[in-house]
């Protein structure tokens, strides 16, 4: 039995033991070591509703933007893939471009710090470079600076 069906269970002999066998509530309340408020809200349910309100409610909340197969596929994409094969530019996966990717690719909008949680969940972390490569040439980088930087940010 689960434990919602066990709990359902309990109102229902709390509920019967004071409508149908005439038992005051403060002593069902002590026998069944629960609040007397417990005992009358469940009262007033089973009055509003019948033994069907004794049942335990969906849990409501807001929907979630970011389902299973989602969080999948971002996994995969990030640890299988690179940002430069969905056509980035830059090469290594960072906060921004995974909002971007996630909107490009699933029409999912989320910002840079639930992106951040989401990524926590998964087990993963964005990566900053920790030091410049050493085998830096200086004339490409005067040529990405002047010419390809300019066309990505436009």
């Amino acid at each position: 039995m689960k434990r919602s069906e066990a709990r359902a269970q309990k109102r229902k002999a709390i509920v019967e033991a004071i409508i149908l066998r005439k038992e005051s509530a403060s002593l069902v309340a002590r026998v069944h070591d629960t609040s007397l408020r417990n005992v009358f809200n469940w009262l007033a349910r089973y009055r509003s509703g019948g033994w069907q309100a004794l049942e335990d409610k969906s849990k409501q909340g807001r929907p979630k933007k970011v389902t299973g197969d989602d969080m999948k596929w971002l996994y995969e994409a990030i640890t299988m893939g690179n940002p430069m094969n969905y056509q980035f530019t830059f090469c290594l996966w960072s906060l921004k471009t995974i909002c971007r990717l996630l909107e490009q690719e699933r029409n999912i909008i989320l910002s840079k710090s639930s992106v951040g949680r989401l990524l926590n969940h998964l087990g993963l972390s964005p990566q900053k470079p920790l030091y410049k490569s050493y085998k830096q040439d200086p004339k490409e980088i005067q040529i990405y600076l002047t010419q390809t930087y300019p066309e990505a940010v436009a």
